[in-house]
């Protein structure tokens, strides 16, 4: 199973994500994303390392950040980071 994210950063990210759009239905659809995989991001169950969703879970996570919603390195990116040092 997925590990949870902390309660801070889902619902910190949920807020930014409300806050510039609609509704999450529209902005899937407009994405081309999975609207569960998207549900799922924001309400903290995935977080992107080690999900096997054909990397659904990815594609919502760089949209999330080319739209300014999602801030700092993406998580898969941060662990490539710590096995490098």
């Amino acid at each position: 199973m997925s590990e949870r994210v902390e309660i801070n950063d889902a619902s910190l990210l949920k807020k930014r994500f409300e806050g510039r759009w609609i509704n999450a239905k529209k902005y899937a659809r407009g994405n081309n994303l999975q609207e569960t995989a998207l549900a799922r991001v924001l309400n903290g169950v995935t977080n992107g390392k080690n999900s096997t969703k054909e990397g659904q879970t990815r594609k919502v996570f760089c949209c999330l950040k080319r739209d300014g919603i999602y801030i700092g390195p993406l998580p898969w990116e941060m662990k490539q980071e710590r096995e490098v040092a």
